[in-house]
């Protein structure tokens, strides 16, 4: 359960004075939480008065804990002395709580990232993408669980591939050899996601951003029967 969010962030202190009360002290350009319905008002059992205090009442279930759904395809060619081999594989629908290294800046005194330094809030540029600059353990950023660091982690990916081509028999038994095949296969060829971190695939729930990826590999071999 997370925190839900009305904006990205305060635009000046008067919002923050006429707005609910946060557990710590935001400034302008912190990130702003939403106060959710919490007070029955006429006793209906219809929650529909907030109570002006972002507290742990606030909390929501946020969809994408599980996918939505896991899909696939396979396919084998074969044509004349040529066969091909490819697979995709991918994820719909899930999210990752994903903070810590490689996200959050200066942790244990790495950089922030460079999306960060070019889109966070500052008095003259009121992002709606990032707030303003902050550092690791600055509690009205990073002491509540929000969808701010909630991210999509759907992907489609070109799992394998392989390409084969047999030489002519006869140009194979001039070599000295009953069969040959010369073929190029890759590993984790191309990834498409929104997922900002190196591999969506190696994500799980509340992981750091730099975790190490999934290693692309291509190779190019002989295949031979003597």
């Amino acid at each position: 359960m997370v925190h839900g969010r009305v904006d990205w962030d305060f635009p000046d202190q008067d919002e923050i004075d006429e707005g609910p009360k946060h557990q710590f002290n935001p400034k302008p350009g912190d990130l702003k939480f939403k106060d959710q319905l919490t007070i029955d008002s006429n006793n209906d059992g219809i929650k529909d008065q907030a109570d002006g205090v972002i507290n742990a009442n606030d909390r929501v279930v946020v969809k994408g804990y599980y996918p939505d759904f896991y899909y696939g395809l396979n396919a084998n060619v074969f044509w004349k002395n040529f066969d091909f081999t490819i697979f995709f594989q991918g994820v719909q629908g899930i999210k990752n709580y994903t903070n810590n290294w490689g996200i959050t800046p200066y942790t244990q005194g790495s950089p922030p990232t460079m999306d960060l330094v070019k889109n966070h809030w500052t008095p003259e540029n009121h992002s709606n993408t990032h707030p303003a600059m902050y550092r690791s353990g600055y509690n009205p950023v990073t002491g509540t669980t929000s969808t701010y660091w909630l991210f999509d982690a759907s992907y489609l990916r070109l799992k394998n591939l392989r390409l084969g081509y047999n030489l002519p028999a006869k140009f194979a038994n001039k070599i000295g050899m009953k069969e040959a095949q010369v073929y190029f296969s890759g590993d984790n060829v191309l990834t498409f996601t929104k997922f900002p971190g190196s591999d969506p695939e190696r994500t799980s729930q509340n992981v750091a951003l730099s975790i190490y990826p999934n290693l692309r590999t291509l190779a190019f071999g002989i295949k031979v029967k003597l």
